[in-house]
């Protein structure tokens, strides 16, 4: 039984089969990674997944049960193992829009994780718990701000029009 049909570790939130279908890493190139050490590639979701659970610990109930990990989570584990996988593999220092890109999702992923974690300003909302649709993002703010009235646009048109009048 190969690695890619072997059965998923219950830690794990994606699963080798479908870390090779959601890379953008070429399959060819994942076979070959995973045909030389399949080892290395589980260990490197296990990794991702105790870095996110550790990012999201002190907010959500981690790890997340079987079958109810959100798809933006299952997301994250990718991004952040696919440089992983291209470090391992190799790739030509003179393709760097290949790696920037592939390093960058993972970057950003992180930073998306740690928004996430901490509720208060975050755009991602994860459940509080499994059992409920409690939000997770505690004090929504104020995404707006303004000490002008809605019609203070009108008074600076005029004195833009009265300063031209005046200057012919």
């Amino acid at each position: 039984m190969s690695s890619i049909d072997a059965p998923p570790d219950p830690e794990q939130y994606v699963t080798v089969a479908e870390l090779r279908q959601k890379s953008v890493m070429p399959p060819e190139d994942f076979d070959f990674i995973n045909g030389q050490d399949p080892a290395f590639v589980l260990e490197a979701l296990l990794e991702a997944n105790a870095r996110v659970d550790s990012l999201l610990r002190k907010r959500y109930p981690v790890p997340f049960e079987k079958g109810k990990v959100p798809e933006l989570v299952r997301g994250w584990v990718v991004k952040i193992v696919t440089p992983v996988l291209y470090q391992r593999r190799g790739y030509n220092d003179s393709d760097s829009s290949l790696a920037a890109s592939v390093f960058k999702k993972a970057d950003d992923a992180e930073a998306e994780i740690t928004l996430c974690a901490d509720g208060k300003d975050s755009r991602y909302d994860l459940t509080l718990r499994n059992n409920t649709k409690q939000t997770g993002i505690v004090a929504p703010v104020c995404l707006v701000y303004s000490e002008h009235s809605p019609y203070h646009w009108r008074t600076l048109q005029r004195r833009a029009g009265r300063i031209e009048d005046h200057m012919r």
